[in-house]
């Protein structure tokens, strides 16, 4: 009997140590994972944002839009993104606006193949996304990913950020020097084509997307915010994309500062350029 029951012991033990074994190497497997992926929070949060694009019934519209911070605030959350455009398409349309601040098209490296994948039916561009190298470049060492694992950092979602006014003759003048810098050079161009014969590739509809800009910086910088958009149109000009949405530039109320749209002008434009693409969402 006391042999028995010893056995018994022997055996709990044993499936114990077996259970935790299992769960040790689960644990240490989703670590090394976790660790070894190095797409930032940011990056990770756009793949989730594509989800209900990758889960839509085959009669709703899909639709991304690649941007910086212009269309980041343009654009509005996906959700605000969706309800216009669904409003002016009269159909069912799954948006995601994964524009992100400082971003240029090198920035969505990590991320292409989850939007062709997700496969949308139209794919929109901000023009200002080919400039050169953007100012936020992605800290993806060894020691950023172990901290943010054991602080349990997770996907980020889409934050509209708080308006703050910015205006005066100092912004003014900092905001209008900025544009020379986002000339597109003989590389940029090249960056540019290649990023685009892969996209029409993938994407049945690609539209450029060029956030109005207050026209007192257009004033302050003589026209070279409007020079340089026209530059990118024309160096993709022979890909035929659908030009940008063109209307009179909101008065300065309607923005945060001399670049971003705040909530109320955003919504005023948005539910303007949802408008702008009734033809083609109703022929995707």
């Amino acid at each position: 009997m006391h042999r028995a029951g010893l056995d018994m012991s022997t055996a709990k033990l044993q499936a114990v140590t077996a259970a935790l074994t299992v769960c040790v190497v689960a644990v240490t497997w989703i670590a090394a994972s976790s660790l070894l992926d190095d797409r930032t929070p940011t990056e990770r949060g756009l793949v989730v944002a594509l989800a209900p694009l990758a889960e839509r019934p085959p009669d709703q519209v899909g639709l991304v839009v690649l941007g910086t911070s212009l269309s980041h605030y343009a654009m509005l959350s996906h959700e605000t993104l969706s309800a216009a455009l669904t409003d002016a398409a009269g159909r069912k349309v799954a948006a995601a606006n994964l524009s992100v601040n400082g971003a240029d098209i090198g920035s969505y490296e990590r991320v292409l193949d989850d939007i062709w994948l997700a496969k949308p039916d139209i794919l929109v561009l901000q023009v200002e996304l080919f400039r050169p190298v953007g100012f936020n470049q992605p800290d993806r060492s060894m020691r950023t990913r172990v901290t943010r694992w054991f602080e349990g950092v997770g996907p980020e979602s889409y934050k509209s950020g708080p308006c703050r006014s910015r205006f005066g003759e100092r912004a003014l003048e900092r905001n209008a020097n900025q544009f020379e810098r986002l000339r597109m050079g003989e590389e940029d161009v090249k960056r540019m084509r290649m990023f685009l014969e892969v996209a029409t590739r993938n994407v049945e509809t690609v539209v450029w997307l060029a956030p109005p800009r207050p026209q007192e910086i257009t004033d302050a910088a003589m026209g070279l915010d409007l020079e340089i958009r026209a530059d990118v149109l024309d160096a993709a000009a022979d890909f035929e994309l659908v030009p940008p949405f063109e209307s009179e530039p909101p008065p300065l109320e309607d923005y945060c500062d001399f670049d971003h749209l705040s909530q109320d002008g955003a919504e005023r434009y948005l539910a303007q350029w949802a408008l702008s693409l009734q033809p083609l969402l109703a022929a995707s």
